[in-house]
């Protein structure tokens, strides 16, 4: 279907190039050499006062207490403990984990609506304590939390692990066991992941560093990376489970699913691989629901969250469709535009999608990408209105790189941008080829393009040939199995360019990181990028109005900076049957979890309905 498409596109492009040649050709000017960054319009953070006046109105039934929720996982579980195996662990397995800090259920749309949860905007207004019940900000790079008290492991006498640990209190000395365990474990999520590692040894020392300070007392300090540490350590994004020492002691690590022991809302009950994961409820789960008609209700609601393995999409639609199924998520704009139609009774929320972007190897003197004005041609040889509207049917957003337009208070509309950074999102092959002339390719060149081999993104690599030939580059498309892509990616071997996929600009973990700027292309050494690190770094969570000013007055550089070329952002959707409630599209990201302790199913809604 896509290949139709693209047809449709390559013949509307060749209709473009005809109507400019019967006009003046467009002709902005852009400087060799990225200006330095200036400070754009500030957002204005919304108050306290806005927030409740715009707040979203709670749902007006008393929650009801029971029932079962069946969610749909896309692909089987093969990890269950970050710390022990090669892949993070999904977000099933991180409902049943609790935080030192969590996001704030009361400042999200349930609440004060200060915080985007379903858009998974970690704003650090948003966050509260979780299994610490207060803590506090020492010199720089410390943190000082107090353990809450009364928290107790879940207890399913089922399994032997759970009768191991007999639902004991959590305690601050297992804060430290697990903090620990992430940092020294060469196969951790944190240690694992490469900006993190690589920053931290570029440091010169651990990214953190963990002790027990008093009876309840846990002190961690952050010295060489703050914000990566907090979102890593601190708040355990993706990584940090806290489970009971006493069972990795026994068992060596929790990777069999049997010895899973948290302190979360709920306790895992059965797994039968390729089909099912069953959760069930922690009767002794500490925490209270904090706002709306139920505020003060032990929580969760639910009794049982029901995982269903299905890889099929065709079945995963028919399974919501027909009710077999409450909630999915990751389905495609192409699905979410069938799925409305055929089920309008459904909800649904959408979010971005997997971005594609074209990194350029910009550190080699012998490529043409060391000449930025190469790498703007390539910006202006590619229609990013034509991938938009027909690529993605319009279900897809320009510009959203490095940062999307669900961080408001750190987002830059186009129109705000210099003019030299607008024009390089407009289609211009004529300013292209006088570029490409002027750093000495009057004829263009030849180069290549690592991509993963998977359709979706041979055929963006397939739409990007077609119109970087206009301009004189051939360029040549060399698939590669997710293995041999993964490691050419990671380690930077490849030799040109690399078309990678990720939410590059979506989270803010690594928007103040940089992570998500840098990406594999753009060198740790460019003295602008360094600056404006070392200004956000040492303000991030301390000083975050100065933090976050640095990042804006990075983002005009980095544009134009070009060492990227950042496709549209495709839109994904979440769908929900309308008897879940309290439910408005939260997703199960890197550093939120899937908030199945506040939901609950109104069993009678469902039964009206005939399910």
């Amino acid at each position: 279907m896509k290949k139709m498409v693209w047809l449709m596109v390559s013949s509307l492009i060749v209709l473009s190039l005809v109507m400019a040649a019967c006009g003046p050709a467009a002709t902005p000017t852009t400087p060799a050499t990225p200006t330095t960054p200036t400070v754009p319009t500030t957002p204005t953070a919304p108050t306290e006062e806005k927030a409740q006046q715009e707040a979203v109105v709670p749902v007006s039934e008393a929650p009801k207490y029971g029932g079962t929720i069946n969610l749909i996982l896309s692909a089987d579980i093969t990890n269950w403990d970050n710390n022990a195996a090669n892949s993070i662990v999904p977000g099933v397995v991180q409902t049943m984990y609790d935080q030192l800090l969590g996001p704030d259920w009361a400042k999200g749309p349930a609440g004060t609506n200060i915080v985007n949860l379903p858009g998974h905007v970690e704003r650090w207004e948003g966050y509260s304590p979780e299994l610490a019940e207060s803590f506090k900000l020492g010199e720089f790079g410390t943190w000082v939390f107090q353990i809450r008290r009364g928290i107790k492991y879940g207890l399913n006498p089922k399994l032997e692990a759970s009768r191991l640990v007999g639902g004991r209190e959590f305690t601050a000395d297992d804060v430290v066991f697990n903090v620990d365990r992430q940092l020294t474990s060469p196969t951790s999520a944190l240690n694992r992941s490469t900006y993190v590692g690589l920053r931290s040894s570029l440091a010169g020392g651990k990214p953190a560093t963990v002790e027990k300070t008093g009876p309840w007392e846990v002190t961690i300090k952050t010295p060489t990376d703050p914000w990566v540490a907090f979102f890593w350590v601190t708040f355990g994004s993706s990584g940090q489970m806290f489970t009971a020492p006493e069972v990795v002691k026994k068992y060596g690590d929790h990777n069999n699913w049997r010895n899973l022991v948290g302190p979360g809302p709920f306790m895992v009950d059965d797994y039968i691989p390729g089909s099912q994961v069953i959760l069930i409820k922690n009767p002794s789960y500490w925490a209270k629901n904090p706002v709306g008609s139920g505020k003060g209700d032990s929580l969760p609601y639910l009794d049982t969250a029901r995982f269903l393995i299905i890889p099929d999409v065709s079945t995963r639609l028919a399974a919501i469709r027909t009710g077999k199924a409450d909630w999915v998520m990751d389905l495609t704009w192409e699905d979410s535009q069938d799925l409305r139609k055929t089920a309008p009774k459904l909800k649904y929320s959408d979010y971005y999608g997997v971005a594609l972007s074209v990194s350029l190897k910009i550190e080699d003197e012998k490529l043409p990408f060391k000449d930025i004005r190469v790498r703007q041609a390539l910006m202006m040889a590619t229609d990013f209105e034509i991938i938009k509207t027909h690529f993605y049917r319009g279900e897809a957003s320009i510009g959203d790189w490095p940062t999307s337009k669900k961080y408001d208070w750190l987002y830059i509309p186009m129109e705000q941008l210099p003019e030299r950074v607008q024009a390089l999102y407009k289609y211009n092959p004529d300013k292209a080829k006088q570029l490409l002339k002027e750093a000495g390719y009057p004829n263009g060149f030849k180069t290549r393009m690592i991509v993963q081999s998977i359709s979706s993104n041979i055929d963006m690599a397939s739409v990007l040939k077609d119109m970087w030939a206009k301009v004189g580059i051939d360029l040549v498309i060399e698939p590669k199995e997710l293995g041999t892509y993964t490691s050419i990616s990671v380690n930077r071997t490849w030799e040109e360019t690399l078309m990678t996929g990720g939410g590059a600009g979506t989270r803010l973990m690594q928007i103040l990181s940089l992570g998500g700027v840098r990406g594999p292309a753009i060198p740790w050494k460019d003295p602008v990028i360094e600056a404006a690190n070392a200004k956000i770094q040492g303000n991030v969570i301390w000083n975050m109005p100065a933090a976050e000013q640095a990042y804006r007055e990075l983002i005009p550089y980095i544009k134009e900076h070009a060492s990227t070329i950042p496709m549209p952002v495709p839109h994904a959707y979440v769908f929900w049957q309308p008897w879940v409630k309290n439910y408005r599209g939260e997703l199960p990201q890197m550093s939120f979890r899937l908030p199945l302790k506040h939901v609950w199913i109104d069993q009678e809604q469902k039964k009206s309905m005939g399910y």
